[in-house]
């Protein structure tokens, strides 16, 4: 019998304060082999850092975030509040350099299982919000370069790859509301940005100008 876990990748931002930690989340089915950890947490590492073709996914991520990233994972069959089943760190490479963009600005990374009659499609579907990100990701037309589209895509298909060559850990769509996984069969990411409100910065200074 397996277990699916839960990663969460999270990418410390300028204060280093644990509120300002920007997390993605993935979830992986382990199908009762050896659980090395270590394994999904390289090929996470891949996903952000290794370049397939183009820039490296961090290449567009601000390098006001601090490394190393951490990564935990946790057993979807533990009761709440779930401990970490594992804890771990990688270091960020190739961090995008230049102005940053304002942080609640990130560019999404969508997957989904294969549509089934009579099943609401929503709970079938994970999203993984990217950034804070760098300036340099940054077109003409107020939209992100195409090139990282491009990149983005790349890092996604090679993560898939990884994970199907590991024969032991399943990339996998979780519903929370139905504590169900399903398989991976449509990976997309458009180009318009999504907007990430508790990203934010919290004010460090202020104007006042009071009337008589």
């Amino acid at each position: 019998m397996g277990s699916t876990y839960q990663f969460n990748v999270g990418f410390k931002g300028p204060t280093g304060l644990p509120k300002d930690t920007y997390v993605n989340t993935w979830h992986f089915y382990n199908g009762g082999a050896p659980t090395d950890f270590d394994n999904v947490r390289d090929m996470l590492k891949d996903f952000y850092c290794t370049t397939p073709t183009g820039n490296a996914v961090a290449k567009y991520m601000t390098n006001l975030i601090q490394s190393p990233a951490t990564i935990k994972a946790y057993d979807m069959d533990s009761p709440k509040p779930r401990a970490p089943s594992y804890e771990s760190t990688f270091n960020l490479t190739g961090l995008g350099t230049g102005t940053p963009v304002p942080f609640e600005c990130a560019v999404c990374l969508s997957f989904e299982a294969a549509r089934v009659s009579g099943q609401i499609q929503a709970r079938r579907r994970n999203r993984v919000y990217l950034g804070p990100l760098a300036s340099g990701i940054l077109w003409s037309d107020g939209r992100p370069l195409p090139t990282a589209i491009t990149s983005i895509m790349d890092a996604a298909k090679r993560l898939y790859a990884a994970q199907a060559a590991s024969g032991s850990w399943k990339w996998q769509v979780y519903s929370g509301t139905d504590n169900k996984i399903y398989d991976i069969k449509h990976i997309w990411i458009d180009d318009s940005y999504d907007t990430q409100r508790r990203r934010g910065l919290s004010p460090s200074t202020r104007q006042d100008y009071r009337l008589t």
